[in-house]
């Protein structure tokens, strides 16, 4: 790559193709058990990404920053952990830390990496029938959208990748190496007799150095590795520029897929005669690397943490840490507002900003439930008691696969009219649909003894491997009535008026035997 026309990074040769042995899940962290699989059985794979000169670190840090308050949050889990900790979740962390200063595309840099293992999961039979939602720090979001985009092999990738993202990526580039990029080409220009000519031996210097690292093969040692590491950083620092060819060259996300991108920004009130602004105006300086345009920028859903500062109380606050030590800074608040900004909106913390952490976590857990299956008093899973029985059924045949058995009735002689019913078991679950109508309707829902589907999540955690005792215990304002004829209890709560649980011994020692969101007279 060149560097403001002048160095040049040196090149490596090109790894052996490695196989898959080394993708592995991560780590489980902060306490959190084995995963716990969907309904289906199989797993969704959640793929975490760092950025520029970062590490797969950040994500097992603990939440300590928030937009809202400068008080540390209390969250006990990482972002790491919590995602661990979601059921029917696998989570990797892309590890391409020892080339992270440089730009993604070149041979073996972070796209190499992440195409990697991305091709290798999704290789993986427990990972059949989901997409892998992937979740990126910074140049991180880049690398995964040029993995779907430009890549070779995007287009079997975009296929399975079901939700991005994408936090304090640089879109648009990153003004400060815009900046960064300003002074690299100055020394440049400098060294090669723009400016001055004296300084060209400087330049000399480092091409000899370079080369003697390359010709006796001595990139090991520290100065060499260093060297390195200096030239592929300053050469990043131009691909980072707004409008540079190395960003220009990249495509947008492809058109429908997924994508959510969060920003922080720093605004700074009241900064009359500071940034060249003058009277009392105001600035946003994104996350000090970072722009919030360009941080968000393709027009999809996004969400923005604002950290608020004014040039007053940034005074008040060095100041205050400051008294203790008999100190005192003078009334100028310009030598203040770049310290601030540094803190919780700040580029390199966005990885444990509670805003984005919980952002993260609530999309991904939404994303889970696509193919997990929760029963409630008024749905199942995402369809709601009433909606369409179209829907209902391909959503459960996604979920949970063919059913075991299909039965067609004309409805219960005991309800007038009777209504055609159509019923679809998996194990000791049985929907119940209204195949009348257009698209019918879903009925409801119920589960009655035998294998029970994995991963399936009942009201109040009632199961019906659950006592009479304990599930009355369980269930909000639970009141339970013997029937001698059957010889079972009936269990409702006036809370959850649709809700019926079925047990049997009268000393409530009994097993819960059937539980259904809708009791029909014939069943």
């Amino acid at each position: 790559m060149l560097l403001a026309g002048a160095l040049v990074a040196p090149s490596r040769p090109a790894a052996a193709e490695p196989g898959c042995s080394d993708v592995q899940p991560a780590t489980r962290v902060d306490g959190v058990g084995t995963p716990v699989p969907h309904a289906d059985g199989k797993y969704t794979p959640i793929v975490l990404v760092h950025g520029f000169i970062s590490s797969p670190a950040i994500w097992s840090k603990p939440t300590v920053y928030s937009s809202h308050t400068e008080e540390r949050p209390n969250v006990k889990r990482s972002l790491l952990g919590n995602l661990q900790a979601l059921p029917g979740a696998i989570v990797y962390t892309v590890d391409y830390h020892d080339t992270a200063t440089r730009w993604f595309t070149e041979p073996g840099a972070g796209g190499a990496v992440f195409t990697h293992v991305f091709d290798c999961i999704t290789g993986e039979a427990r990972y059949a029938g989901h997409n892998v939602v992937v979740a990126a720090h910074s140049m991180g979001g880049l690398i995964a959208r040029w993995s779907v985009t430009d890549a070779p092999g995007a287009a079997a990738r975009r296929a399975r990748m079901g939700l991005a993202i994408t936090v304090g990526t640089p879109y648009e580039g990153a003004w400060l190496a815009a900046l960064g990029s300003f002074l690299v080409d100055t020394a440049a220009n400098i060294a090669t007799g723009v400016v001055k000519a004296e300084a060209a031996p400087l330049l000399e210097l480092m091409h000899l150095a370079m080369a003697a690292c390359r010709e006796h093969e001595v990139a090991a040692l520290d100065p060499c590795t260093y060297l390195n590491k200096v030239i592929e950083f300053l050469a990043s620092m131009h691909a980072f520029a707004p409008g540079s060819p190395e960003l220009s060259s990249l495509s947008p996300w492809p058109k429908g897929m997924r994508v959510e991108t969060l920003a922080s920004s720093s605004v700074v009130q009241d900064v009359g005669g500071l940034f060249l602004v003058r009277g009392p105006g105001t600035v946003d300086l994104g996350d000090v690397v970072v722009g919030r345009a360009s941080a968000t920028s393709g027009g999809h859903q996004s969400h923005v943490a604002e950290c608020r500062y004014t040039t007053a109380k940034l005074t008040d606050d060095v100041n205050n840490f400051l008294e203790p030590f008999g100190m005192r800074l003078d009334s100028d608040p310009a030598k203040l507002v770049g310290l601030r900004p540094l803190g919780a909106c700040f580029h390199i913390h966005e990885s444990v900003l509670l805003d984005h952490t919980s952002e993260i976590l609530s999309a991904i857990a939404e994303e889970l439930q696509r193919y997990s299956l929760e029963l409630t008093p008024k749905a199942v899973g995402r369809i709601a008691v009433g909606g369409s029985g179209t829907a209902a059924e391909e959503m459960l045949r996604q979920v949970l696969g063919k059913p075991d058995r299909t039965q067609d009735s004309k409805g219960c002689e005991l309800v007038s009219p009777p209504e055609p019913r159509r019923y679809l078991s998996w194990g000791a679950l049985t929907v119940t649909l209204a195949p009348t109508g257009g698209a019918g309707r879903l009925v409801g829902w119920s589960v009655g003894n035998g294998k029970t589907p994995p991963g399936l999540r009942l009201p109040h955690g009632v199961t019906t491997s659950t006592t009479v005792r304990d599930a009355m215990r369980t269930i909000p304002g639970a009141t339970a009535e013997w029937d001698d004829v059957f010889g079972m209890y009936s269990i409702r709560t006036d809370r959850e008026p649709e809700m019926m649980w079925s047990g049997d011994h009268q000393d409530g020692s009994g097993k819960i035997s059937f539980i259904t969101n809708t009791f029909e007279p014939c069943e």
